[in-house]
């Protein structure tokens, strides 16, 4: 399989191209990623051992979201039946991947842990809240930025790496290790394209909290908050399978696709 370099463009395109399958069945996707949240809430709820298994099951689940778009744009319906496709299609593969990523964020984090030291989550607290601030010392604020320098220069080719990899296993036919290094080259070839996607996202979250802010504290600020996320979320897993499309196979996305030789 190979990787087309894409116009920057096709960033944009992919949330607008995600919205309209949304809107299509929001009710069934609305189910799918609300489902796919409480999963993660209950192994968030069984700490040590919830987030990581969540991390593990998490190409898992991917994969049935990502079946889910393809029967939708085939014209084939979806339901909460989907998040069995990955168990049973390709649980072995789809799995490695997920204990790849769970892998590499563990080292992200205990290498930011090491360079940060003990002061790390007080020095990050202080500076985000202003709680304190004038009492920190330049040495903690600087190793707290370099640890986060050096987080982030990690975090992103592991995260590019499992970014496409579930599409790349349960889609595309890919073995575990050879669809992470796919998708860490799809990325690499197409930064332009998720930098605008990036942002378009961060835009729409941005909209989704300043709502948030202008409700009044309470129940009904918290229901908004909820009925706003479930759809931020369907958004971007909706938009990582037109990603996919776009960047891996041959059938055109849409009349407007922009491409330029394979690498």
């Amino acid at each position: 399989m190979q990787v087309r370099r894409l116009a920057g463009a096709r960033g944009l395109q992919w949330i607008l191209d995600a919205m309209r399958l949304l809107r299509a069945r929001l009710a069934a996707w609305f189910a799918l990623h609300a489902a796919l949240l409480a999963v993660g809430l209950l192994c968030s709820a069984f700490p040590p051992v919830g987030p990581y298994l969540f991390c593990l099951l998490t190409p898992l689940l991917m994969g049935g979201i990502l079946q889910a778009c393809r029967d939708q744009v085939l014209g084939k319906p979806i339901g909460l039946g989907h998040f069995r496709t990955g168990f049973l299609t390709a649980p072995e593969p789809l799995v490695t991947v997920g204990g790849v990523s769970l892998l590499g964020y563990v080292v992200v984090a205990g290498v930011v842990g090491y360079l940060g030291g003990d002061d790390l989550p007080k020095t990050l607290a202080a500076l985000l809240t202003g709680a304190d601030a004038e009492a920190l010392s330049a040495e903690s604020v600087n190793r707290a930025a370099m640890a986060l320098l050096v987080g982030c220069a990690l975090f992103v080719p592991i995260a590019s790496a499992v970014w496409f990899a579930p599409a790349l296993v349960l889609l595309g036919q890919q073995q575990a290790l050879p669809s992470l290094a796919l998708s860490l080259r799809a990325c690499l070839a197409n930064m332009i394209p998720l930098l605008v996607y990036g942002m378009g996202l961060s835009l729409l979250s941005m909209a989704v909290n300043l709502v948030a802010a202008l409700l009044p504290e309470g129940p009904v600020r918290s229901a908004a908050l909820v009925t706003l996320l479930v759809p931020m979320v369907a958004l971007a897993s909706l938009s990582t399978y037109f990603a996919y499309r776009d960047c891996f196979t041959q059938e055109p996305p849409s009349p407007t696709s922009a491409t330029t030789p394979t690498l």
